[in-house]
């Protein structure tokens, strides 16, 4: 324990610096977005409040800072030496995720505590005290984004692969739901509630629907949403289960994190990443979408098998592909052709 708590101190002031650094452009930047006013021909002064940008914040830290605690373990020569040490392993992970949680709780927190000073005589006081819950519900939403990136994230025996993973999950629903509803679109099923829930499968949305929420609540004048019934379509059922997914998600991938990420081999580190939460599954989702919304036209299919092998290239870091790839690849082809031959059939009728 004495070790953890040595390595811990350690770990926060090697990154004191990153966590100055973080801070200080999050209170500029909620300094310079927040509050806004602007003057009509008449001389009226309008007051704008706004959240986003802690949303913007707390999106970009839970994202960007486990590149920076976790980079280390991207490194086979920097591995020796940390696996030396005389803490296990799955603390020594545990000791920098928590160092950069704590990064990210520090600028969250000083970004809150300029809205609240920004808000003074712009707002009742009662109003102000908005912000401790939104405070707590920035911190939980944050740290729960923050183990999410961070698995996926380490889930890449490189930090490219690891960085690719990472952004291709902010996206990958809603490419897959695309080509899903894509599809059924031609089988006469209403899909006139598809383009909202397909855009609020994100996993920043739930933090930016909290901000949309309690800012509403902290300056209703300056807020027209009506939160259950906004102009972007959010119904009660998706605002209760899109950020109960997230959050099961989240919880889910920082437990499978600690639970069997964290016994990755070290030979594993710089070799291709095979991990199931990787390109073995972000592929045939993409590919899935790509070959439906390509089987409109021919060229495009073969635009697509173009595309396939450039995707499985990548995974592989040659253009040596596995059988199994081949089949894959072979198979949306087959798929596209079948559906393309559907589709003609359908438009002439």
């Amino acid at each position: 324990m004495k070790n953890n708590i040595r390595y811990l101190k350690y770990r926060i002031r090697s990154q004191l610096p990153y966590t100055l650094i973080v801070t200080v452009l999050s209170a500029l930047f909620t300094l310079s977005n927040a509050v806004s006013t602007t003057t009509d021909l008449d001389g009226n002064v309008d007051t704008y409040i706004t959240l986003f940008p802690i949303t913007l914040i707390i999106c970009g830290l839970s994202f960007f800072t486990p590149i920076v605690e976790l980079g280390i373990f991207k490194k086979r020569s920097d591995l020796d030496s940390l696996f030396s040490l005389p803490i296990e392993r799955r603390s020594l992970l545990g000791i920098h995720l928590l160092s950069g949680l704590i990064t990210n709780c520090i600028a969250i927190t000083v970004s809150v505590l300029i809205v609240a000073i920004q808000t003074v005589g712009i707002v009742e006081p009662f109003r102000i005290l908005i912000l401790l819950p939104y405070w707590l519900c920035a911190m939980i939403g944050g740290a729960l984004l923050f183990g999410f990136f961070s698995f996926l994230f380490y889930e890449g025996n490189t930090s490219a692969d690891g960085i690719i993973f990472a952004i291709a999950h902010t996206s990958i629903l809603q490419v897959f739901f695309s080509g899903i509803f894509f599809v059924l679109s031609f089988l006469n099923v209403d899909l006139s509630r598809s383009p909202d829930f397909i855009g609020h499968l994100s996993p920043f949305v739930p933090i930016s629907w909290i901000s949309e929420y309690f800012c509403s609540v902290l300056y209703p004048v300056a807020s027209e949403w009506d939160f259950l019934a906004w102009d972007y379509g959010i119904s009660s059922l998706e605002f209760i289960l899109i950020p109960l997914l997230y959050a099961i998600l989240s919880i889910a991938a920082i437990v499978a994190f600690f639970r069997w990420s964290v016994n990755k081999r070290i030979e594993k580190t710089g070799e291709i990443s095979d991990s199931i939460f990787g390109y073995r599954s972000l592929l045939p989702m993409t590919l899935f979408t790509l070959f439906s919304v390509c089987a409109m036209a021919t060229p495009l299919i073969v635009l697509s098998l173009i595309v396939a092998v450039g995707g499985y290239a990548i995974y592989r870091r040659s253009f040596r592909l596995k059988l199994r790839d081949w089949f894959t690849i072979g198979g949306f082809a087959v798929y596209s052709i079948i559906f393309s031959i559907i589709l003609l059939i359908l438009y002439h009728e």
